[in-house]
């Protein structure tokens, strides 16, 4: 694991990260909406991924599945015969395998290190995951995401960049210094 990224989000989640206080995780209380008036949308983004998650399968796939932290997590595997959930933080693993028990599967690890069948999953799952690969890796680890899901079979990635907004209104500016400058130009 010489990835610097993997490596500071290993020892963020393998210390702090995953650490309860009144059932809230430091990763949570850091980067998350916990208001009160915020709950029932985010309850209901949650559960929005189960929309695209097929109604039943064999094998589901949960990359860096940390604690499976909500109970509306819990709900995506509920038809299907076993999760395979992987993670960095052994922490996160042992309190899956509290949640779900024989119903899971565990991998302690880098996803780029634990090997997978070739079309082995029936869906897979990655929330809030691949913004943490450094740039350079993350199609890596989307190309391997499809690699093993079994064709035609769902791959759900949740990814939130807080920098996406500042970007696109940084580029809304540039635009409109430009469209600016043209319009003096033609006086």
């Amino acid at each position: 694991m010489n990835d610097s990224a993997e490596n500071k989000v290993s020892k963020f989640y393998n210390s702090a990260g995953w650490e309860t206080k009144n059932e809230i995780t430091e990763d949570a209380r850091r980067w998350e909406d916990l208001r009160e008036y915020a709950a029932e949308y985010i309850k209901k983004t949650r559960l929005r991924v189960l929309s695209h998650i097929p109604d039943h399968g064999d094998n589901m796939l949960d990359m860096a599945s940390g604690p499976i932290q909500y109970a509306e997590y819990l709900e995506y595997s509920r038809n299907y015969d076993k999760r395979y959930c992987v993670d960095l933080s052994s922490m996160a693993l042992r309190e899956a395998k509290r949640k779900i028990g024989d119903h899971g599967e565990y991998f302690c690890g880098s996803f780029f290190d634990i090997h997978f069948d070739e079309n082995y999953f029936d869906c897979t799952i990655s929330l809030h995951t691949i913004y943490h690969i450094e740039k350079l890796r993350q199609e890596e680890a989307v190309r391997k995401l499809l690699h093993v899901t079994k064709p035609g079979k769902p791959v759900i990635i949740v990814y939130s960049n807080p920098n996406c907004c500042v970007k696109y209104f940084k580029f809304l500016i540039r635009l409109l210094r430009k469209i600016k400058r043209l319009d003096k130009n033609t006086k």
